[in-house]
């Protein structure tokens, strides 16, 4: 089971346009955490491999909200929740 809320996450992204939303060096879990994550995926045997966690892992895509990123030519309408793994 993964701890996204007490250790290693930082803090939410209070303002959505602001760059610090794409900074690469934002992490949800430690450093720790991934090791401890990535290890046990790779060795483990299981035939299924679950990650228990708090925080939604899928992107939340809202059309009715304002756009908020363009990527190339393409301007994406997608709401930002901070308080995920793609926030």
């Amino acid at each position: 089971m993964l701890d996204t809320r007490y250790e290693g996450r930082d803090l939410q992204v209070e303002d959505i346009t602001s760059d610090e939303v794409n900074d690469p060096e934002r992490t949800l879990i430690s450093a720790e955490q991934m090791t401890w994550l990535r290890d046990g995926l790779k060795n483990s045997t299981s035939q299924w491999k679950m990650i228990g966690q708090q925080v939604m892992f899928g992107q939340l895509n809202i059309a009715e909200l304002p756009n908020i990123s363009v990527v190339g030519e393409e301007t994406i309408r997608q709401g930002l929740n901070t308080d995920q793994w793609d926030g």
